[in-house]
């Protein structure tokens, strides 16, 4: 998300980008922001680009974001908008883990943004969230709602769900912010690339290495996926109006896929068998492995039940002809799965005819 983001805001010329960053995996932090331009230019990024952003290494997890001192007394004094995008998505990790990264570095970004405003900065955060902090709530699930005594599903839903209390409560204070809650992100809408095969990809490959025959899930239940570049775009558009401050904004898909029509895509796809779904209320858990079991836990929520997410900000922001052109076909969905086997993700299987 965090690299659409900034591909947006560098669209715009009026921009000047900080990019905040952190080394990883033998990259700095330079090396991994240039090559997340040259995926968006190619080999080379454009002057104009080049010259409106500036990498900064850093890391939210740290007090002061990790900056010199004199770094971050340099950028509090030109920076105007922040957009907070940095998050650890997974649903495996302990809730110390997972808090560390989505609420500590939250409060740390807020703590900037504080001295921003300290050095005279009108300054705006836009808190990216999730949908899903609606946890596992009934119903429909309002742009006002938080806390609905809902429970959540996995420790990244609740992390999130305590970062927007907290950005809540800044907003009180008198800090700036938006939050805006995207659903389950896909990869882009005309590539189908993807940096991170997680939600529903990683059933995707279990399915589709044939390791199960049958799931609880819910065939009609409804999935309320959108491609990446769309959320972006709708984030940036409105941010860039420079209003709707202390609101929230559901960045959603305008159709939702149901899980047995999307599965049984992939498997005409890809060439595996399709799943069989049965109700979670009628099925034998103890018909699966233990593996299988912890391979699947984490999504079998998102197979049966989901809320609804009300648009009204949304819609007021941008119009609903503004909203109409993000609604999901079946050729978005191929594009991901061409993405997945072209990557290598997951391999389509090719059947060769022989005529005598």
């Amino acid at each position: 998300m965090g690299s659409y983001i900034l591909h947006e805001l560098l669209k715009d010329g009026d921009n000047y980008v900080y990019v905040l960053a952190r080394g990883k995996g033998g990259a700095t932090a330079k090396a991994r922001v240039d090559n997340i331009l040259n995926s968006f230019y190619g080999n080379n990024i454009p002057d104009n680009i080049s010259e409106r952003f500036t990498t900064i290494e850093g890391d939210i997890e740290n007090s002061s974001l990790g900056l010199t001192a004199d770094t971050a007394k340099r950028l509090s004094g030109v920076v105007d908008e922040i957009y907070h995008s940095a998050a650890l998505a997974e649903f495996r990790v302990s809730i110390d883990k997972v808090r560390k990264a989505n609420v500590t570095g939250t409060k740390n970004l807020l703590d900037f943004a504080l001295e921003c405003r300290k050095r005279g900065r009108d300054i705006c955060v836009n808190h990216i969230s999730t949908a899903y902090v609606a946890g596992n709530m009934k119903g429909i699930f309002y742009e006002k709602d938080l806390d609905v005594r809902q429970g959540f599903n996995n420790t990244y839903e609740k992390s999130k769900f305590e970062a927007e209390q907290l950005v809540k409560a800044y907003s009180e204070g008198g800090l700036k912010v938006r939050i805006f809650r995207p659903s389950i992100i896909t990869g882009d809408s005309l590539t189908g690339n993807t940096t991170s095969f997680k939600m529903f990809y990683q059933p995707l490959h279990f399915f589709a290495a044939e390791l199960f025959e049958r799931a609880p899930g819910n065939r009609n239940n409804c999935a309320n996926l959108i491609p990446v570049d769309w959320a972006a775009k709708i984030i940036h558009d409105i941010a860039n109006k420079k209003d709707g401050y202390g609101h929230t904004f559901h960045v959603v898909g305008q159709s939702s896929v149901k899980v047995g029509y999307f599965f049984d895509l992939a498997s005409d796809f890809f060439g595996f068998k399709k799943i069989d779904f049965v109700p979670l209320g009628e099925f034998d858990m103890s018909t699966l492995t233990y593996a299988q079991r912890m391979l699947l836990d984490p999504f079998i929520p998102y197979f049966n039940s989901s809320p609804l997410f009300d648009l009204k900000n949304t819609k007021s922001a941008l119009g609903a002809d503004g909203l109409s052109a993000f609604s999901l076909s079946e050729d978005h969905i191929i594009r991901l799965f061409e993405f997945c086997d072209n990557s290598g993700f997951i391999r389509r299987v090719r059947r060769h005819a022989v005529a005598g």
